[in-house]
């Protein structure tokens, strides 16, 4: 992680997730004290099972960070035990639950934000405006329903990939969830147009691109890639190829200079990107939930 402790970068925040659960792995709360005192803002994304240990959550709170993500599919314990099963069959929907009030109820005033992430799949559209309520009530502070992204190959696709006759049912689920005035800041209001416009799983192209300009994608083994996006990544040649291994911050992440560039590859793996980008809403918000 030496990578982040030289100056003239320009990281300004990172998102740490990855291997489930990315919280157990030994090095975190080392790599994640780099990253803070560094001076950037770090957002864990989390199952929030490890959150119920109370030494290792106090833990988390000194370091401060500055939001948590938590990853919950459903109201219905079944469901998002099915859809996120624990590979051991020891924990579920309920430490989830807990783990998310536990982190709610040490956090002082000035913590960190909290919010929930919700995987919306063909089976579950109905938990777009529930899951919204249920993190009201949880005095969560965001909330972001996010599309499933599986490739066509995938043995789940047929049974959980949104399709073009779902987009009626989307539409009505978004509009009840921005329209119950619930205490949490949501995504922009595009957002949920972006979604639609991504179920039909054709590329389209967007001028002036993040990827690769204040926005860069780093795998466990050190790779750097331009976004999350499998096209973006294939069309990147292996002269372009790129690792943090061996490089400064200052090196790899210097400040945009001119004019960002097209992408003709956007495609329904950009969607989730788009709440990322505007995570500044989350942080800045000063109005906190009093649920």
């Amino acid at each position: 992680m030496s990578v982040l402790r030289s100056s003239g970068s320009s990281v300004s925040c990172v998102q740490h997730q990855g291997s489930r659960p990315p919280l157990n792995w030994p090095g975190i709360l080392d790599t994640l004290k780099i990253i803070k005192d560094a001076g950037i803002e770090v957002i864990v994304c989390t199952n929030g099972i490890p959150l119920n240990r109370p030494v290792f959550l106090q833990s988390l709170l000194d370091l401060g960070i500055d939001a948590f993500s938590v990853s919950l599919d459903s109201t219905e314990a079944e469901f998002n035990d099915w859809m996120r099963p624990d590979p051991k069959g020891k924990h579920g929907w309920q430490d989830v639950v807990d783990g998310i009030r536990a982190l709610i109820a040490a956090r002082n005033e000035d913590g960190p934000r909290v919010g929930l992430y919700t995987v919306i799949t063909r089976r579950n559209i109905e938990q777009v405006p529930a899951m919204g309520r249920f993190a009201a009530e949880l005095g969560a502070d965001y909330y972001v329903p996010q599309p499933i992204v599986l490739p066509d190959d995938h043995p789940h696709h047929e049974q959980l990939s949104l399709r073009p006759d779902d987009t009626g049912a989307l539409t009505d689920a978004f509009a009840e969830l921005y329209a119950a005035d619930l205490s949490l800041t949501l995504p922009e209001g595009s957002y949920p147009g972006q979604v639609i416009a991504g179920v039909p799983r054709t590329t389209s192209s967007v001028a002036g691109c993040f990827g690769g300009r204040t926005l860069h994608f780093i795998q466990p083994d050190g790779a750097i890639w331009d976004c999350v996006s499998s096209l973006r990544i294939d069309a990147t040649p292996v002269s372009a190829h790129r690792t943090i291994r061996g490089h400064s911050a200052a090196d790899l992440f210097p400040a945009p200079t001119g004019c960002a560039s097209d992408c003709p590859l956007a495609s329904y793996e950009c969607v989730n990107m788009w709440p990322l980008m505007g995570f500044d809403r989350i942080l800045t918000t000063t109005a906190r939930s009093s649920a």
